[in-house]
């Protein structure tokens, strides 16, 4: 995975919402992280929708699929929600998220553009 340098090259992005960047740490160590940025979305009649979105989300590979991305994901969305923030969009596992009560964006008539 390139993740890494995706988040070397958005360590100092006015994009990257701090308050909303946390780790999980074990024993000292960083085993799971997940990263927000802001985003936008532009609606049928032109108007752009501000939103949020998250990624990346990961966790080290001796920690997976014992709940870490989902507290860190479940953790984030809550404070998320205190900031106000109202839409959060994500890309990925459409199979993983949609546990966590993500819906598919063709749900919403939303498609990925440039």
């Amino acid at each position: 995975m390139d993740e890494h340098f995706l988040l070397y090259l958005l360590r100092n992005s006015d994009s990257v919402i701090s308050e909303l960047c946390f780790v999980a740490e074990y024993e000292g160590e960083i085993i799971g992280h997940i990263l927000y940025t802001k985003s936008k979305f532009k609606r049928p009649d032109g108007r752009d929708v501000d939103t949020i979105n998250f990624g990346s989300l990961s966790v080290l590979p001796k920690y997976q699929r014992q709940g870490i991305g989902k507290a860190l994901v479940r953790y984030s969305l809550l404070r998320a929600k205190e900031m106000g923030y109202k839409a959060v969009l994500i890309t990925g596992v459409p199979d993983y998220y949609s546990k966590l009560g993500f819906k598919r964006a063709s749900t919403y008539n939303l498609v990925m553009v440039r």
